[in-house]
């Protein structure tokens, strides 16, 4: 593993162990919510990075098949280090993809996946390439299945910008497991590659798809996550 791939993946865990981008309350509501949702489950985790959200999603699930999806291929070395997710690793057949998610969506069969996860992963895509994923993340579900979705979301009638301006004060302020430097370093991506849309908007975007009754499990000011039944 290159050590720059180290740097990257060690400050990112450093984020999230300081709960700074609320995973903690996150994975922990999603967790709970598919440990009663009952198993076995054919799990797509789009944007899994090294796996540890999984992990912690999955930590009470009975999962048959996990497929997982990043761009990264040393995120994904990674990834395969670790036991499969699920309760028992052994009876969980993995696969890990190195691509983009939107060509890999559209690969995949329909009706495939009981469970997508989509964790700080469809901020990336712009509102109308971010529609089309979610076309496809619905074709993919099998009837009563769910999308788990936890992003970043703007406030009702807040632009972008106004978004991103209080993201940056936010990140500056208070994201004390970074240096100074590092911090200049997410905000740069974020202003780059981050596109947050209102609540309003996934609600409906998801309920155009068939995927309604969308329950949240967190929201914040800055954060939300949800589940969407097919």
């Amino acid at each position: 593993m290159s050590s720059e791939l180290f740097r990257e993946w060690e400050l990112y865990d450093r984020i999230t162990r300081a709960n700074h981008m609320r995973h903690a309350e996150i994975e922990g509501g999603a967790r709970a919510s598919l440990a009663r949702r009952g198993g076995p489950v054919r799990v797509l985790d789009l944007g899994c990075g090294d796996g540890r959200a999984a992990a912690a999603v999955l930590a009470g699930s009975r999962v048959s098949e996990y497929v997982g999806v990043d761009l990264s291929a040393g995120a994904l070395d990674l990834h395969a280090r670790r036991p499969a997710p699920g309760l028992d690793p052994d009876a969980a057949t993995r696969r890990l993809v190195c691509g983009d998610i939107a060509g890999t969506l559209a690969t995949l069969p329909a009706r495939a996946f009981d469970v997508v996860l989509a964790g700080f992963s469809l901020h990336h895509f712009p509102t109308d390439a971010k529609a089309g994923v979610l076309d496809d993340i619905a074709r993919v579900l099998a009837a009563g299945g769910w999308l788990i979705w936890g992003d970043t979301v703007r406030a009702e009638g807040e632009t972008r910008a106004a978004f991103l301006a209080r993201l940056f004060d936010e990140v500056r302020e208070t994201w004390v497991a970074a240096t100074p430097a590092e911090r200049e370093q997410f905000i740069a991506h974020i202003g780059e590659f981050d596109y947050p849309e209102p609540w309003s908007w996934m609600t409906a975007a998801l309920a155009a798809r068939g995927l309604a009754s969308a329950e949240v499990i967190y929201q914040d000011g800055f954060y939300v996550s949800l589940v969407a039944r097919a």
